[in-house]
């Protein structure tokens, strides 16, 4: 179930314009300067719509007024390989949340919700703690630990890019990497420990959560 909230967040803060607007607003970007924000949030959204699948070519995407294709074929084959995983891990969303669904159909059938509530709120725990420690490595050395996830991530090293050739390390720039991962490791912890409170205090018996904090007390 957490699998799912985490790539659900991030497939929405991803796919939003509102989200690209707020960033270039903020941050000083050099495709924003040269071509203006409302064209980099077009070029952002349109990227991402080829990354989740929800357009099927990616060179046809172009400046206002221009015929040439703003990424080069450097650009193109990596945002392809990035394609591969956003749709991998769609997939794996879908997977996972059929499978949930059936998990907890068959506890509360069984009346066995409370074991439900207690692996739950344990996942959520061991999630936040494997979070903090994600940011804590990318605050301790943000270039090294940027390097490792793409080393793991890829098996070509396209994803290395210089800034004077290549439009998409000027558009997708560290500040905004940064920003929206931040953002959406927040809102989907916020999300879960609201998600595991409400479910805890709901399908945990009372005198199970009056004993828990009697002995957590003694």
């Amino acid at each position: 179930m957490l699998l799912v909230f985490l790539i659900s967040v991030g497939q929405f803060f991803c796919g939003s314009r509102f989200w690209f607007e707020r960033e270039f607003a903020a941050h000083e970007n050099e495709i924003a300067t040269e071509y203006g924000s409302e064209e980099a949030v077009r070029i952002s959204c349109e990227t991402m719509d080829y990354l989740l699948g929800q357009r099927d070519r990616l060179d046809e995407v172009k400046t206002t007024g221009s015929d040439q294709a703003f990424f080069n074929n450097r650009e193109l084959h990596h945002l392809s390989d990035c394609r591969v995983i956003f749709l991998r891990m769609i997939r794996v969303r879908n997977i996972a949340l059929v499978i949930s669904t059936i998990g907890v159909l068959i506890l509360l059938a069984t009346k066995k919700a409370a074991i439900f509530a207690r692996s739950f709120i344990g996942t959520i725990r061991i999630a936040a703690v494997a979070a903090v420690v994600s940011v804590i490595v990318f605050a301790i050395n943000f270039d090294k630990a940027y390097d490792f996830v793409h080393e793991m991530l890829f098996d070509n090293y396209l994803w290395i890019m210089n800034p004077a050739t290549d439009n998409l390390v000027n558009l997708m720039t560290i500040d905004i990497i940064s920003e929206t991962a931040g953002i959406i490791l927040t809102v989907w912890i916020c999300i879960s420990l609201f998600l595991g409170k409400a479910v805890f205090r709901k399908l945990v018996p009372t005198e199970s959560l009056i004993e828990r904090i009697r002995i957590l007390a003694s």
